[in-house]
């Protein structure tokens, strides 16, 4: 009989073992592993549908603190089928200082700001976004965006209830600047003659001149520390070490990040170049 079944009994705690109790009787785990037993433990076949892909509702919604949301995750499988699988799925909160979520997708907001709740199943991902709103309403009138960048992060500080700091220093600047981009610390004279300059635009041009950007090989002095600083974060995010490809494919991999920098490649083609690279690593990185 399935109910005599080790693996119901032990996962249940009715037999003592050192992996603890993982499931009681009647519970969704149960009764799918008495399902399976009940029906002689078939074996996967090769033409199983997979998953591929998810629907995850709500994608976005602003709560109050302590205000609930019960997340709904549907699976669309190879043979066009959709299946709800909200209790199988699981669930991880990115920052629990914000949101937390229970193993049964229930969010709950304990503060406010942004987070992030991560959703899995089958290979497949999807995220729900948390906003817990600092204030209601929050006066923006006096920023004015510079580009399209700035518009959707006006529209966010207007959804977190948010207002940005006030402009830096010339002094705070070009030290970020310098820090941000090259990973160094401006000359005494670079500062000196960037703090007496009154051009207006001298924060656009100081930041041209640190990403190689003027087209005057006399200012682009900093292509090679910029892109070489760049690099070496980019190998760190795409884990490139010897353990993985070896000391030639590691420096080849390093070495195109570092062209690719220098040519300014978009960053959409920079990641379609990595995601379909083919051939050898020692070659093409």
């Amino acid at each position: 009989k399935p109910e005599d079944s080790l693996i119901l009994n032990k996962a249940m705690l009715e037999i003592g073992h050192g992996g603890g109790r993982r499931f009681r009787h009647g519970s969704y785990d149960h009764q799918v592993l008495v399902a399976w037993l009940s029906a002689g433990v078939p074996a996967p076949v090769a033409d199983d549908p997979v998953v591929v892909g998810l629907a995850l509702e709500p994608k976005e919604r602003n709560y109050l603190v302590d205000q609930g949301q019960q997340l709904r995750v549907v699976a669309r499988y190879s043979d066009k089928t959709m299946r709800d699988v909200t209790r199988t799925a699981r669930y991880d909160a990115l920052n629990e200082g914000v949101a937390t979520v229970t193993e049964d997708g229930y969010i709950t907001a304990v503060g406010k700001g942004q987070a992030a709740v991560m959703v899995r199943y089958g290979g497949q991902a999807k995220v729900s976004l948390v906003t817990s709103p600092f204030r209601d309403n929050v006066d923006l009138a006096g920023f004015q965006p510079n580009n399209f960048i700035d518009e959707h992060v006006m529209a966010r500080w207007k959804r977190l209830g948010t207002r940005p700091s006030t402009p830096c220093t010339d002094a705070e600047f070009i030290r970020r600047a310098y820090l941000d981009s090259i990973g160094t610390l401006p000359t005494t004279g670079k500062v000196e003659a960037f703090l007496k300059s009154t051009r207006p635009d001298k924060r656009d041009q100081l930041v041209d001149e640190l990403l190689g950007l003027t087209g005057d090989p006399k200012r682009d002095l900093h292509v090679g520390s910029w892109s070489a600083y760049w690099a070496l974060k980019w190998g760190d995010l795409l884990r490139n070490n010897r353990k993985q490809t070896g000391v030639g494919g590691m420096w080849s991999l390093s070495n195109w990040i570092r062209r690719s920098l220098r040519q300014n490649m978009p960053v959409d083609q920079f990641v379609r170049e990595i995601i379909t690279a083919r051939g050898s690593t020692l070659k093409n990185g």
